[in-house]
């Protein structure tokens, strides 16, 4: 193998994880992990477990192969989040699945664990124009720490898809349609009341919906 390409290849992999973060995901010694972006050859089966927990094929690890177009089908469920005033929870089933190539995620998400995604509808406009009515929401539900970005998340049996700014001794909801949608303030005391579902990572549009 090329071995500094390979490296990079690793580096996308782990990509804004920590190396000893990594290490303990893939069940290997952060010690292996770092000698090995250092140039140190991995043995077959610690390449296997990096690529079983990156879902990525081992020719693509190894060798840069591209893998073949077999599909990665992402579970979508009925729940429309809301980029509006909310949308019930309670009902919520999974109606199909999305399917998308595994050389999808491995350009464009190469760092996410395809397990933890899931797929909803956006519903009104409050999130325009980052999110359009009834764009499709990919959201990664390992991501349940809350820090600045857009999630899906629920509060009192609603779903929102919104922006959350952490504040001094609160939490921010903002909509990036701010003209018609004023942000709302959660105190920290209060924020049990959000639900995190997870951070979107990505959304899909039907050109000229």
């Amino acid at each position: 193998m090329k071995h500094d390409q390979f490296i990079l290849r690793l580096k996308k992999i782990i990509g804004r994880q920590s190396i000893r973060g990594f290490a303990q995901n893939v069940g290997i010694n952060d010690g292996t992990l770092r000698s090995i972006l250092k140039g140190s050859k991995p043995s077959i089966e610690i390449a296997a477990a990096i690529c079983e927990y990156a879902n990525v094929s081992l020719d693509w690890l190894i060798i840069g192969k591209e893998a073949s177009d077999k599909n990665i089908k992402i579970p979508r469920h009925n729940l429309s989040l809301s980029a509006g005033g909310g949308s019930p929870v309670d009902e919520a089933e999974l109606i199909d699945y999305v399917p998308f190539t595994s050389e999808f995620f491995q350009k464009k998400l190469p760092y996410v664990d395809v397990k933890n995604l899931i797929i909803f509808d956006a519903l009104g406009d409050s999130m325009e124009p980052t999110v359009h009515n009834n764009d499709l929401i990919m959201v990664d539900m390992s991501k349940s720490v809350l820090m600045d970005g857009v999630y899906a998340f629920t509060i009192d049996n609603s779903a929102y898809i919104k922006r959350l700014q952490t504040g001094i001794n609160e939490v921010i909801i903002r909509s990036d349609n701010h003209e018609l949608y004023p942000p709302l303030r959660i105190k920290n005391e209060d924020l049990n009341s959000i639900k995190i579902i997870g951070k979107v990572i990505w959304k899909g549009s039907i050109f000229g919906r």
